[in-house]
């Protein structure tokens, strides 16, 4: 072995080529000293240069930045709209954290043309002059206002509640000289609504009578979302505006044309807002004939429960007792009450279990929802979270002739009920009218009114 490793030893020292193995070492190594001594001499911003130049521009870079100052209204289902196949293209999901956008330092060196340029662009050419703090005034570049950026700042009021002081009355004057003078477009129109139906009828009340004169020649031309946001919004102010019950037999004209349009959310929330709705006799008998009945089984698993029950809340209202469609409500609510969420369970599934009550469902597919949401509801602190109304409704429409299958609930939901009445959350009396719904409850009832 000895006489092996020196005779491979001296055959090393005969190739030249064999001290070079070690050179690629010594050459990262030298690199390695280079780049810490011109580190030493020219600092780190050198280093971030040659990073920097080395980037690709990301073209979204401007818009995310732009987007930080913005206030996004993010859907609670937004992962839903996530491709079912994300799987498969190796993106990782986003989470909430991700939609987070944090804001950006303002650059001392702001180029004030171009932040111009883009405002312009975007309120489509409008100019927002404001001469004092809380003055508004929307004019476009020929110095008339402009109906849409004006439809746009009152959407803006509505999404916080409350118009900003000092300007709403000039602002509201505007809208309404804008509407005298021109036909709106539809969805202009329907966001004027939409907004009316959210701020104080006191401030938004000089607009109903124009929007009223306008709605016969632009109701046609309203797409389903925009006539069932229109619907909707009159459904919330008619108690406090007279002028919108002119509109209703002009919407359900053009709803009646584009019934088959409507999408299961959006015939929900139609029939939610006719059981609303103050209706001549004539006019709940069309909607219950074109209507009411609708949704497929299909249709309705594809909805939440939040739609599920404002469904069922307008059908009782409607007093349309269907069987097929009431036997559809319960067996699709029953598939989903055991793994509904806590605010569905105390919140949606009460109100069903009334209006089917209400309805006199009472055949077996009753009795297991019955049984489906006493299971439900039995888990931990679920009834002592539960809001004063679904308590309430829920004792009220909760059978006591022991049913087969259905379990006892009124044992249960008394001990509570009666804790809720002491500390004064509701009263008996309330107790008797709540399946008038939520908002009705605490009013005195008329003595000709019949509890069903």
């Amino acid at each position: 072995r000895v006489s092996l490793r020196q005779a491979e030893m001296e055959s090393s020292k005969q190739r030249p080529w064999a001290p070079e193995r070690k050179r690629p070492v010594l050459h990262v190594f030298g690199a390695i000293m280079l780049m810490s001594w011109a580190r030493t001499l020219l600092g780190d911003s050198c280093f971030a240069t040659v990073v920097l130049a080395r980037r690709r521009p990301c073209p979204s870079t401007s818009l995310t930045a732009k987007a930080a100052d913005t206030d996004l209204a993010v859907s609670e289902d937004w992962a839903a709209d996530e491709p079912e196949d994300i799987e498969d293209l190796a993106i990782p999901k986003l989470r909430r954290s991700s939609l987070k956008l944090k804001g950006i330092e303002k650059s001392p060196e702001l180029d004030i043309d171009t932040v111009t340029a883009f405002v312009q662009e975007e309120l489509g050419n409008t100019i927002f002059k404001a001469s004092e703090p809380g003055e508004v005034s929307v004019e476009d570049p020929k110095g008339q206002t402009d109906l849409k950026s004006a439809a746009a700042i009152l959407q803006r009021w509505a999404l916080r509640r409350e118009p900003q002081e000092g300007a709403k009355e000039e602002l509201i004057e505007a809208i309404k000289f804008a509407l005298s003078r021109d036909v709106p477009e539809p969805h202009t129109l329907a966001s004027l609504m939409w907004s009316c139906g959210r701020l104080k009828v006191d401030d938004i009340a000089p607009l109903l009578a124009p929007m009223q004169e306008l709605l016969p020649e632009v109701a046609p031309s309203m797409n389903a979302q925009n006539l069932t946001t229109f619907w909707c919004s009159v459904a919330k102010i008619q108690e406090l505006a007279e002028e919108v019950d002119d509109m209703i037999p002009v919407l359900l004209d053009a709803i009646e044309e584009k019934a088959d349009e409507l999408r299961p959310n959006q015939l929900a929330a139609f029939i939610w807002a006719a059981g609303m709705l103050d209706l001549k006799q004539s006019e709940v008998e069309r909607i219950k004939a074109h209507f009411a009945g609708r949704l497929s089984r299909g249709d309705m698993q594809s909805l939440p429960l939040k739609d599920i029950a404002n469904f069922a809340f307008g059908l009782a209202q409607l007093d349309f007792r269907d069987s097929v469609m009431l036997e559809t409500i319960a067996a699709t609510t029953t598939e989903m009450a055991e793994a509904c969420k806590s605010k569905p369970a105390m919140q949606d599934l009460p109100m069903i279990v009334m209006s089917l009550t209400r309805l006199g469902h009472k055949e077996r597919s009753m009795n297991k929802l019955l049984d489906a949401v006493a299971s439900r509801l039995q888990r931990k602190r679920v009834l002592k979270k539960m809001p004063a109304w679904s308590l309430a409704v829920l004792y009220w429409a909760w059978p006591n002739d022991g049913l087969e299958g259905v379990r006892d609930m009124q044992e249960v939901l008394r001990p509570e009920v009666e804790k809720r009445i002491a500390k004064k959350e509701f009263t008996y009396r309330m107790l008797e009218r709540s399946w008038k719904g939520p908002k009705e409850w605490r009013r005195r009832i008329d003595s000709s009114v019949k509890i069903p």
